[in-house]
């Protein structure tokens, strides 16, 4: 046995055990590599993070604990036609489920001689968007022929931060807690996710230049905010139009490393999310609501929100619960969207002879029968945008772009 789960770890695997949840990475690289490069060069970095190696077994009383595998998962190497377009393969991949006591990760590389777009897909147990750059870095270094050695086994995020199992509880907390967990189950039971079994994804992409970045960058500084906030309101009044929505809620996730200093090499599930309600879709109080965002997201921030949320889950969520009850939870925040901003990849653009053409993600899916997943990411001062949603729900990524470029030509708005 590696280590048991840790609280926000047995929250995605127990939810993916109804509602299949991974997520994706991509990576375009130039540079000239055989295919066994590629096999060799994530073998390595499967070597260096054990959790990349790892499946989820439970003991007897249903206690659920990664284990080594022994060996990772052989990457998929397929040759790069010009009629092939990467999105469509990262839609195939959030359509795919992770198998049974299979490792919680899988890797494929689109081939060309000279240049390959690489995919990496995470269960959201073992990692976060953010460890899944980490990880593209060390397959790079093991691609360039750089030492990526193994690291050790990384603890759980709630016991880092120092918050271990849950305490005893009197009686009337301990019934107090079944009944939020009924009331979760209820949740659970009603008609909010669509079935995995022939679930359709649609993925789009799109990129705002390095000028425009940088002016929408300034923009958002002259008006107290951010691009996260600029994207996410821009989103609300954008997707929450288009569905006749007067509030939009987006699920914002952060990540917790610098905050509560873990290591930043290690690939582990270092974050946490809240939804965050915008309900002034009025283009007149654009910057007014984007504002009110950050400090929203500012709120949460923090390691003290973080054990707040921490020591929540631990009174909800027993170890031998069903997994009805994470269902129930990630169910009850009613969230119309996921925004995962991983903001400016520290990832250089070159590493020996490999150059590094752009970063996308991440791109996930958490089977709602009406969600919206925008990944973004900024690399060489372009931001990217990776859209995923169900293939019957209509994209707004370049109507979303289209208002990003208004940004920063209107001087008023």
């Amino acid at each position: 046995m590696l280590r048991p789960l840790g609280i926000s770890e047995r929250l995605m695997y127990d939810y993916s055990q109804l509602h299949p949840r991974h997520f994706c990475v991509a990576l375009q690289l130039k540079a000239r590599r055989s295919p066994d490069d590629f096999r060799h060069a994530v073998r390595s970095v499967q070597h260096r993070h054990p959790l990349l190696r790892a499946i989820v077994l439970r003991d007897p009383l249903q206690r659920a604990a990664f284990y080594d595998s022994d060996i990772g998962r052989e990457p998929a190497v397929l040759p790069w036609g010009p009629e092939i377009r990467w999105e469509n393969l990262v839609q195939s991949e959030l359509e795919t489920d992770i198998e049974p006591r299979a490792p919680l990760f899988r890797a494929t590389v689109l081939h060309r001689p000279a240049r390959a777009m690489v995919i990496f897909t995470f269960h959201h147990a073992i990692a976060d968007a953010n460890a899944g750059l980490i990880v593209l870095r060390d397959l790079l270094r093991a691609l360039a022929g750089d030492p990526v050695d193994a690291l050790d086994v990384p603890d759980g995020s709630d016991l880092r931060i120092g918050i271990g199992d849950p305490p005893q509880v009197e009686a009337d907390q301990s019934a107090t807690q079944a009944a939020r967990r009924d009331m979760l189950r209820a949740i659970a039971g009603q008609q909010l996710w669509r079935p995995f079994e022939g679930d359709r994804i649609s993925v789009a992409s799109a990129e705002i230049p390095a000028d425009l970045t940088e002016l929408l960058r300034d923009r958002a500084r002259s008006e107290q905010t951010t691009i996260n906030s600029v994207i996410c309101t821009a989103l609300a009044i954008v997707a929450g139009r288009r569905e006749g929505l007067g509030q939009y809620t987006i699920l914002t996730p952060v990540d917790l490393r610098q905050a509560a200093g873990f290591d930043g090499d290690e690939c582990a599930m270092r974050a946490y999310a809240s939804p965050i309600p915008i309900s002034n879709l009025r283009t007149d109080r654009f910057w007014e609501t984007c504002r009110r965002h950050t400090s929203q997201v500012n709120a949460f921030r923090n390691v003290k929100a973080f054990q707040a949320s921490t020591r929540n889950l631990n009174e909800l969520l027993r170890s031998d619960d069903d997994p009805q009850v994470a269902a129930g939870l990630l169910g009850s925040l009613n969230n119309n969207a996921v925004v995962s901003n991983l903001g400016v990849s520290s990832l250089p653009q070159r590493i020996g002879d490999i150059h590094i053409e752009g970063v996308w993600g991440p791109a996930g899916q958490a089977r709602m029968t009406d969600e919206r997943f925008i990944g973004v990411v900024t690399y060489g001062g372009v931001l990217r945008l990776l859209e995923a949603i169900p293939s019957y729900k209509q994209t707004v990524i370049e109507a979303l772009v289209d208002r990003l470029f208004a940004i920063t030509h209107v001087r008023n708005w």
